[in-house]
């Protein structure tokens, strides 16, 4: 009888660990994740359900859709990339790296994909085998990247950019800081982006697109002068640091921006058409 009891107290005590290692997101899908416990605190070591950057491709979605907030563990996350001023140059890779900062949390995690401004379609492609920090992995074919587990803080890994001239592009990354206890309760998301512009150094004389505007400077309404040779194209203006502000498609009858809400300073105009790009400076006054 008393060996009975005791198969039952274990059963009941297996059963119960099961049920505190799963739970089921707010998508709808169960987890039982493989958990590890370091200096009595439980690590929950699912990586992301995708699809979840906070990026306009993914509809604004974050980890939040998982990660039920409660803690605020002053979390402050930022890209960093060896991406120059300049710009991206076609197929050349360059290092990507996230950071947080944080007080109190007992783990981390994130989800970083990119896209180009124009469309928020997926840009470049992702490797992480010769990463040195964090250990993420790919997802959603290689189109996102995600961590392995909770212990790491900063990842770094590499983005080789497009054969072709997208343009600008924005990293988009939602970061967790989770609070270590049972489920996904208590966390705390916020997310960062890092936008790049397209470099010209890369583009061979017969895909460079020369082109005029004016006034410049200019107050209100810039007008952008296409090349007899081309009737229509897509127009996208950033600011110093380059920030997309503004993007328009234009033709040889609709060719104003107004950039009369921008701040005063240096911007840039880069037009794209056919497979060719040029870029021109705006003084805003």
């Amino acid at each position: 009888m008393k060996k009975s009891i005791l198969y039952l107290c274990f059963i009941i005590v297996a059963l119960g660990s099961f049920v505190l290692m799963s739970y089921t997101n707010k998508k709808g899908v169960n987890y039982s994740p493989i958990t590890k416990e370091i200096n009595n605190i439980i690590f929950y070591s699912d990586q992301s359900d995708g699809n979840v950057t906070g990026s306009p491709g993914d509809g604004g979605a974050t980890c939040t859709d998982c990660h039920d907030a409660g803690e605020n563990f002053s979390l402050v996350p930022s890209i960093t990339t060896s991406i120059p001023e300049t710009g991206y140059e076609l197929n050349a890779t360059y290092t990507i790296t996230i950071t947080t900062s944080s007080s109190g949390a007992a783990g981390w995690g994130f989800e970083l994909t990119a896209e180009k401004n124009l469309d928020n379609s997926i840009v470049g492609t992702f490797d992480v085998s010769g990463v040195t920090t964090g250990s993420p992995q790919l997802i959603l074919s290689g189109s996102s990247v995600t961590h392995t587990d909770d212990v790491s803080s900063s990842w770094s890994f590499n983005w080789t950019a497009p054969s072709t001239n997208e343009g600008a592009i924005t990293f988009y990354a939602a970061v967790l800081a989770a609070s270590g206890g049972a489920g996904n309760n208590n966390d705390q998301t916020v997310t960062t982006s890092f936008s790049a512009n397209s470099s010209t150094l890369g583009i061979s004389e017969e895909n460079m697109l020369v082109f005029d505007m004016y006034p410049n400077p200019s107050q209100d309404l810039l007008t952008i002068l296409l090349p007899n040779e081309i009737s229509t194209g897509s127009i996208e203006l950033f600011d110093f640091s380059g920030k997309s502000m503004k993007s328009k498609e234009i033709s040889t009858v609709n060719n104003t921006l107004d950039i009369s809400n921008l701040s005063q300073g240096i911007y840039f105009v880069k037009l794209n058409s056919e497979g060719k790009i040029g870029v021109q400076k705006v003084i805003k006054k």
